[in-house]
């Protein structure tokens, strides 16, 4: 996976922070119900890392627990197409752009 990021100013708190969107967003499995995500750390943001949004077909599903660059997507349903992006979100509260688009069947 590569280390760069996508770098965006931030869209919720005023000022000059920098949240790095993550640039690799991949599927490394998924089964009926789920699908594991897995990224390179973004590097370069002003603040830490806090977690991560997911978002499913353009609408937000949930939030990653903390700053590991993987995930897995649950609640899903069997043999469903989703169009999945993660923005990243740093202590302070502000958000990157949506990462890469990925694509991904469930079985």
């Amino acid at each position: 996976m590569s280390n760069v990021g996508i770098i965006a100013s931030s869209r919720l708190m005023a000022g000059a922070a920098i949240v790095v969107a993550i640039s690799d967003l991949a599927a490394t499995d998924k089964e009926e119900t789920t699908i594991t995500l897995g990224w390179t750390t973004p590097v370069g943001s002003t603040n830490p890392i806090d977690y991560y949004k997911v978002y499913l077909d353009g609408v937000f599903h949930e939030n990653t627990t903390d700053d590991t660059p993987s995930w897995i997507t649950t609640g899903l349903t069997s043999g469903t197409s989703y169009d999945i992006t993660l923005i990243t979100v740093d202590t302070l509260g502000n958000e990157s752009v949506a990462s890469n688009l990925v694509v991904e069947t469930t079985k």
